[in-house]
């Protein structure tokens, strides 16, 4: 390796393949001595580590989020490190310029007016939410026309921010801990940091919703009989699903 290094640290990725090449990575990375360590940064739980009391994975929202407000740590995230001692070999590598990533077709100016990537604008949303947003949160989400979201899904996605950092911040934000109680506006945000979670969580267990149904009902319908009710339905007929999943 250029930098010759002794070790390697990265943050797990849950999405089933994402996950299973970085698990061949790691274990061709061991057999050549090199010493990895991974973490848990992107979720508050493992995938793995929220079930049922049947020991199955969740597969409805509301018992999964039940089940993990009894695993949730609520211990304070560590504080930024002071400085990170990079090597001191000079390494070949490419600008940001050089990747070319950027389109030559300016599509994404709008996008530039709402969104700055960064730790530092990841903060600048947070300390919005919990100044302003999130006093009605439970309420004015429900309205487009209204800024009642915390706006940091990009943040959250891109790493930018932990779902810890989040939770910690609103707990201390409502100075309780009785997130039980959905019926505060901390507690409804939680929820969707928690639906966030399910939704890694399922993904995980049941990679086949990427190209499926995610309703486990329909699921169970024989496929020759979603084409038909799928067929009948682009042809305006009034075909009656929902009484298929009700019987």
């Amino acid at each position: 390796m250029e930098t010759r290094a002794s070790a390697i640290y990265w943050n797990r990725l849950y999405k089933p393949v994402i996950y299973e090449r970085n698990r061949l990575i790691e274990r061709q990375l061991r057999s050549e001595g090199i010493l990895v360590k991974t973490f848990k940064t992107g979720l508050l739980y493992e995938p793995w580590e929220i079930k049922t009391k049947s020991n199955t994975p969740f597969k409805v929202s509301t018992p999964f989020w039940k089940r993990s407000l009894q695993c949730v740590s609520l211990s304070p995230p560590r504080p930024r490190p002071s400085q990170i001692q990079l090597t001191p070999l000079k390494v070949q590598s490419l600008t940001v310029k050089d990747l070319e990533l950027l389109s030559n077709i300016n599509w994404y100016s709008n996008i530039q007016k709402y969104w700055h990537p960064g730790e530092v604008a990841a903060k600048q949303k947070l300390d919005i939410l919990l100044d302003s947003t999130l006093l009605e949160y439970n309420k004015s989400r429900d309205f487009p026309e209204l800024l009642g979201t915390s706006l940091l899904s990009p943040h959250l996605h891109f790493g930018e921010i932990s779902p810890k950092q989040i939770w910690h911040a609103v707990i201390q934000k409502e100075k309780t801990k009785d997130i039980n109680d959905l019926s505060t506006s901390g507690s409804a945000y939680l929820r969707q940091i928690s639906w966030r979670e399910f939704a890694h969580h399922v993904l995980f267990h049941f990679p086949y919703i990427e190209t499926e149904s995610s309703n486990f009902r329909i699921l169970r319908i024989p496929l020759v009989e979603r084409q038909n009710w799928l067929s009948n339905s682009r042809c305006g007929h009034a075909s009656t699903l929902a009484n298929r999943l009700d019987a």
